[in-house]
């Protein structure tokens, strides 16, 4: 009885039931009370419910019954955990690890807490453990998930201690495993931030106030981000929406003031400050601040009082002396002013201050001398360089009261020094020996485009300093800037040496390699510099391209697979300003199309942007890049429109002057793509890019839709790898199946909105690691209104020899799996047997020479007809012509999940369809309802079927027109278009 409750339980909770679930296992636990395995369960239940404290003394009365129950002893960590009890959960992470060591879960769960204690060591070590774990059990758990959570809490380990560029890399591993967490986000944007990688910073601050849904926590840090790179503008809205959110601390208004401030809006950024005293009022920096700003609105009173109460606070400011020496000149408090400019040079020499004094002491005695200028007078005795001598000889003027030639003469001074040549040019006369000063005078030289008298001075320097890694570098450049790659190279080599973490070395070294033909040598200089930055995606396609050039293949690709993910998420890439409403306009990019392809694919995809118009949607359709002139052998030399009109729809053509590669898949091919969509999509103005297989056009959907700043939909229509399997089997164990699959698999994952056209493919996605909440299915369908029940056309008939015999039709692809071979032993079969038998073959494939030798080795010829390919326009009176249509697939692993659309057609028309019995095609056909199932690759059942509906014309009639009320009913275009609807307007929080 016991464990019938608990079977009823468990299996509430497997079906969602959860209400019901709880209240089995509590009148099972009654029943049992001392089954810990129980209260787990119910533990389980009541955390899907939301009721974590029962959840929390479910756990715990399963511990207490069991105290070696590992999951339970975790589970209650977890919980204790997200409710803040960080100390409680550490015991029981740390008995789960005691019970069972190589479960990465348990040591993941307690790095977790560990790191919310902040103990960073002890830390670590459990989640080193993690990763060893998944790296070496690789399929045994569920190794993205597990590493995504360890490389998190290690990137705020590092960042608890400080270790800014290792928790980058951890952040950074763990975002592009799964880009989404907000907390990584952050993480990632406060440690490139530490590291004063400020542009990438903002991109990751602004996806955390996406991903956030606007938190003023983060908004603030995005300000601080924005105002750090110098965008005052974009930072004073992020604090001003951080305010606004009740995040109004004085920290983000004193932020908000200076940014203000940094724009010129003085009196915002007063009101700004003294709210800030107001809660502050010890503080000198905000004092000082609010000076300031109301010195440059001129409210000297308002300026003297907030400085002098700075400087007060902070007496040994020079700069905070010399504002307020400023403001009291303006106030015209003479003799102040000249003591308040002393005290300032007393902190800290300047010469604006200097030279401010010296026009206020101008008529005075010698007395007045200020004490700063006594001291400086020492302090620059011997003269070295030219300005000093200059700043001397104003002392000495203004000791003898002449003050007009004293302030020249500082004039002259500060001229003199801020002329970077003349100063280091004064200095080599005195120091010939001095490495710097030639490293100073070539840097000051390049700022002059003087760059052959820059390369003299380096060239010096290096004989002093042969080991100087930036004189090295910077010859280095000039050289490659006047195209000497050769001696470029020797120099980029000699700064790699010098230091071998030099990023820029590399990268610089490998450009130079390239350009001199060291085509090898330049590989193995962007490997070298890629282990410094492995997510420079730029680079990563700079290294492909040049293994592409080698034969390499197999390693071009994996880079090109590898750029590709990293563009995917790359925050420089990604349109700041994203869409958030559905204004119906959409751009659907496409593999192929009408007139030039007559496909399923084709079809579908017409019939889509035919109803979607119709339901009011601004459709816009491309081909990708290059078709049909590059990959159609027959258009290769002919012009084709760039604008195509097809029943009122539009195709924009993507041509290309370019000759496409072998690796057509490659990132240049891919990249330029997404360039274009976007130039299609902004002049189109969509907010939506629906693109369908393969993968190449759901990568450049992907890229060009975050640029732009829109959603993106991707509709996988079949499996084309495992299509390829099917014709060639060998091809399952080559590196391009790897490739295919996983670059589809790269797509879902990364694209918005996943549509499937069948269950079985959305299960497929799903083990794929596709989140099954975006995945649509959108089924094929049909246009009932074209596709209708109509008697045979009589000179067609004729046409074929078509008279009183029972005609079996197939029309579509002539592909192996398709299994027209099958069907064709199946009618000679029949024939032989008496039967008054035509079969009708309408298609074209890659099978099609085979199957004619096949019909010639039976002695078919007579009743088996070949008509090749024919128009669209005229497949309606092909089916007309058929008493029933088969479709016999075989049982190929991409015919167990991808629909044929075909199908739908005949049962549209009310003609009887056999179908193979395989999972797409019995979602569309009943055996004895809609049409006949016969056994897949079987010649016997498809030979049984056709006989039934040979000899019973009345079962033909009944399946044919409940297939076609069937159609009506649930497959029509009108019908299903419906639910693309439904996709684009979940991805917005607002329609038009």
């Amino acid at each position: 009885m016991v464990q019938t409750n608990f079977k009823t339980a468990n299996q509430l909770l497997r079906e969602g039931k959860l209400d019901d679930a709880v209240a089995a296992y509590r009148e099972a636990i009654a029943l049992n009370p001392g089954f810990s395995h129980g209260h787990h369960n119910l533990g389980e239940a009541l955390v899907k419910v939301g009721q974590i404290e029962e959840a929390i003394t479910a756990f715990r009365q399963a511990v207490a019954i069991n105290p070696q129950a590992s999951w339970s002893l975790y589970k209650l960590g977890v919980l204790l955990q997200s409710e803040g009890q960080f100390q409680e959960a550490v015991g029981y992470f740390r008995q789960a690890v005691e019970q069972k060591t190589d479960v990465p879960e348990f040591y993941l769960g307690l790095g977790a807490v560990l790191v919310k204690l902040r103990q960073w060591s002890e830390a670590e070590q459990c989640l080193d453990k993690v990763l060893n774990m998944l790296y070496a059990n690789v399929g045994k758990f569920h190794g993205t998930s597990l590493q995504t959570e360890a490389d998190y809490y290690l990137g705020a380990a590092k960042s608890g201690q400080q270790q800014w560029s290792e928790a980058v890399e951890f952040y950074r591993r763990s975002w592009e495993m799964s880009p989404g967490g907000v907390d990584c986000c952050l993480g990632l944007a406060e440690a490139l931030g530490k590291l004063g990688q400020w542009s990438e910073a903002v991109e990751f601050y602004r996806q955390a106030v996406v991903l956030s849904g606007e938190s003023g926590e983060v908004l603030f840090g995005l300000g601080q981000a924005l105002g750090q790179f110098g965008r005052w503008e974009e930072a004073v809205v992020e604090y001003q929406r951080a305010i606004s959110l009740g995040f109004a601390g004085a920290e983000v208004r004193h932020h908000l003031g200076y940014a203000l401030g940094q724009l010129g809006r003085w009196e915002e950024a007063v009101v700004e400050y003294r709210l800030v005293v107001e809660v502050s009022p010890k503080s000198a920096v905000v004092r000082h601040q609010l000076g300031y700003a109301l010195m440059r609105l001129e409210r000297w009173r308002e300026a003297v009082v907030e400085l002098r109460k700075s400087v007060e606070l902070h007496p040994r400011s020079a700069v905070i002396w010399q504002q307020l020496g400023d403001v009291l000149s303006e106030l015209g408090n003479r003799d102040e002013t000249v003591e308040v400019y002393r005290k300032a040079l007393e902190i800290e020499h300047n010469f604006d201050v200097e030279e401010k004094l010296v026009a206020l002491l101008q008529g005075k005695t010698k007395k007045s001398l200020p004490v700063s200028l006594s001291k400086t007078q020492n302090q620059f005795s011997p003269p070295s360089t030219l300005w000093e001598k200059q700043q001397q000889l104003g002392i000495k003027l203004q000791e003898e009261g002449k003050l007009d030639e004293a302030a020249a003469s500082y004039r002259r001074a500060i001229t003199l020094k801020s002329d970077k040549l003349q100063f280091y040019y004064q200095a080599l006369e005195t120091n010939p020996q001095d490495y710097l000063i030639y490293l100073n005078l070539g840097n000051a030289l390049v700022e002059r485009e003087m760059f052959d008298h820059a390369i003299v001075f380096y060239k010096r320097g290096l004989q002093i300093k042969p080991d100087n890694l930036e004189m090295n570098l910077q010859l280095a450049k000039i050289l490659a800037q006047q195209n000497k790659w050769e001696r470029a190279s020797i120099y980029f080599s000699r700064a790699v040496e010098i230091d071998s973490e030099c990023f820029e070395c590399h990268q610089s070294l490998a450009e130079a390699q390239k350009k001199t033909g060291q085509i090898e040598a330049a590989i193995v200089s962007y490997q070298n510099a890629l282990k410094i930055k492995p997510h420079d995606y730029l680079l990563i396609n700079k290294l492909g391209d040049l293994l592409e050039k080698k034969g390499k293949l197999e390693e071009a690709l994996s880079y090109y697979r590898r750029v590709l993910e990293v563009s995917y998420s790359s925050p420089n890439l990604v349109n700041k300003n994203p869409l958030q409403v559905f204004n119906n306009r959409v751009l659907l990019p496409l593999h192929l199309s009408l007139p030039y392809e007559q496909t399923g694919y084709a079809i579908r995809s017409h019939s889509i942007l035919t109803s979607l118009k119709e339901k009011g949607i601004d459709v816009l359709a491309t081909t990708r890049l290059g078709y049909p002139s590059s990959f159609l052998p027959q258009y290769q030399n002919k012009s084709v429109p760039e604008i195509e009109e097809i029943d009122s729809i539009r195709y924009l053509r993507l041509n290309s002057e370019e000759k496409q590669t072998d690796i057509e898949q490659n990132y240049a091919y891919i990249e330029g793509y997404a360039e274009r969509l976007v130039k299609a999509a902004m002049s189109h103005n969509a907010s939506v890019i629906h693109s369908a297989s393969n993968f190449e056009n759901g990568m450049a959907t992907v890229l060009a839709a975050r640029r732009a700043g829109i959603k993106s939909v991707y509709e996988v229509r079949g499996f084309w790898h495992l299509s390829r399997v099917a014709k060639l089997p060998k091809f399952r164990d080559s590196y391009w199946f790897t490739y295919y699959q996983s670059m589809e698999s790269a797509v879902v994952r990364q694209v918005d909105a996943v549509v499937a056209l069948s269950q079985v493919m959305k299960d497929k996605l799903i083990d794929w690691g596709v989140d099954s909440r975006k995945i649509t299915i959108v089924p094929n369908a049909v246009d009932t209104n074209k596709f209708k029940p109509r008697s045979p056309d009589d000179a067609l008939q004729r046409k074929w020899g078509l008279n009183s015999q029972f005609v079996v039709g197939f029309i579509g692809s002539l592909n192996e799996y398709e299994g027209v071979d099958l069907l064709i032993k199946a009618v000679a079969g029949l024939v032989d047997g008496s039967a008054n038998i035509k079969l009708l073959v309408v298609g074209d494939g890659s099978g099609k020479k085979g199957l004619e030798k096949l019909v010639k080795s039976v002695n078919m010829n007579q009743h088996i007809i070949f008509t090749g390919q024919v128009p669209f326009s005229d497949v309606i009176d092909y089916y007309a012509l058929s008493n029933v249509c088969v479709f016999p697939r075989k049982a190929e692993e991409v015919c167990q999940y991808v629909p044929p659309l075909k199908l739908l057609e005949p049962m549209a028309m009310a003609k009887p369809v056999i179908v193979s019995a395989l999972p797409p095609l019995m979602e569309m056909v009943k055996h004895e309802e809609t049409g006949l199932v016969s056994r897949s690759d079987d010649i016997g059942s498809l030979q049984s079927a056709l006989l039934r509906i040979y000899n019973s014309p009345g079962l033909g009639d009944r399946l044919g027109k409940t297939a076609r009320d069937w159609i009506k009913a649930n497959r029509q275009w009108s019908v299903v278009s419906q639910k693309y609807l439904e996709v684009y307007q979940k991805l917005f929080s607002r329609v038009c």
